[in-house]
């Protein structure tokens, strides 16, 4: 009975290690990756319908091939190949431990920086959080993770041909204080840039883009103290008669707007200081603006040590191969 019992649980032992469940999860893990390359991924549903019909819809939504990468499709036989390579490693380094010569390590600690690497990808695909926000100079806004953020300066710099060639954002980071019912400054003034992401308790401050929009500032005529800011498409009523704001030509620094009752509709053409219909147009303004991405990987340091021990374990065996040719050379 001890027999047969040992004898089951090799049989399970040496399956989990076997190569060819190895290369099973693999070729499983790949066509995965090839489905999830070709369903667009963290749609909604209506895309989905759109493109595949109902049916098509349902049946991607009903079994999370729409986040196919975070899905049980791909975690789970990404945790077997991984359980089969740490078995594959203990038994190889076991064995390498009992000889009393020509220890060879290098493949062991190649496959430990790919477990690393493997846990980290699971770990950042599970519990990675992005959050895109595109924030005006002066505004702020509150983040998922509580924090505010406040966008103080927008740049961008360019090229002679007028091709953006820098862009950068300062920005500070508060928290709210409950008790005294005020904000703590966390980060005060600080730079995010293409390329170089701020860092701050774990979350990384991507800047993504910037952007500069034309507004165009209105003033009450009977009443001075009353200002309208309005972004090219915006509307303003007063009465029976509405103000859209169209376009806004730099050169020149005059706009077009739409002027419109219950009986005519007029595209004008006005400059800073102009009256219509009540309203005085005060000046022209461009807003700049910053495009930040907030991102939180819990799983990066891991895939970053994994990949320097698999290098690691990589260049040590082929060092001690090349070793080992020499040797025989001679």
């Amino acid at each position: 009975m001890l027999h047969t019992t040992e004898s089951y649980i090799n049989t399970i032992f040496n399956f989990f290690r076997s190569v060819k469940l190895a290369i099973a999860l693999i070729l499983i893990i790949a066509c995965v990756c090839i489905i999830g390359g070709i369903i667009p991924q963290n749609g909604v549903y209506i895309d989905y319908f759109d493109k595949y019909g109902k049916s098509g819809a349902e049946f991607i939504t009903r079994h999370s091939l729409d986040h196919i990468f975070t899905s049980k499709w791909l975690v789970l036989p990404g945790v077997l190949f991984l359980f089969n390579l740490l078995l594959c490693t203990i038994t190889r380094f076991t064995t390498q431990l009992k000889k009393t010569s020509h220890r060879r390590f290098g493949v062991d600690i190649m496959h430990t920086g790919l477990l690393i690497l493997g846990i980290g990808a699971i770990v950042s695909m599970t519990t990675k959080t992005t959050e895109l926000i595109q924030l005006e100079e002066g505004k702020s806004t509150q983040l998922a993770n509580g924090l505010i953020l406040q966008v103080h300066e927008a740049t961008q710099e360019l090229y002679s041909d007028n091709r953006p060639s820098f862009w950068s954002a300062t920005f500070s980071l508060l928290q709210k204080n409950l008790e005294s019912n005020s904000n703590e400054i966390l980060a005060d003034h600080v730079t995010t840039m293409v390329n170089h992401p701020y860092t701050k308790n774990g979350s990384k401050y991507y800047l993504q883009g910037y952007s500069e929009t034309p507004q165009m500032v209105l003033q009450n005529i009977s009443s001075s103290d009353t200002i309208w800011d309005l972004y090219q498409g915006d509307q303003i009523n007063n009465q029976d008669t509405s103000i859209v704001f169209m376009l806004y030509n730099k050169e020149n620094q005059t706009a077009h707007v739409l002027v419109k009752n219950n009986q005519t509709k007029n595209v004008l053409q006005v400059k800073a200081g102009d009256e219509i219909s009540g309203y005085r147009i005060k000046e022209f303004k461009t807003v700049h603006s910053s495009v930040i991405n907030i991102v939180k990987d819990r799983g990066f340091i891991l895939v970053l040590l994994g990949a320097i021990f698999a290098g690691i374990g990589v260049l040590i065996t082929y060092f001690q191969k090349f070793t080992d040719a020499s040797k025989e050379l001679d």
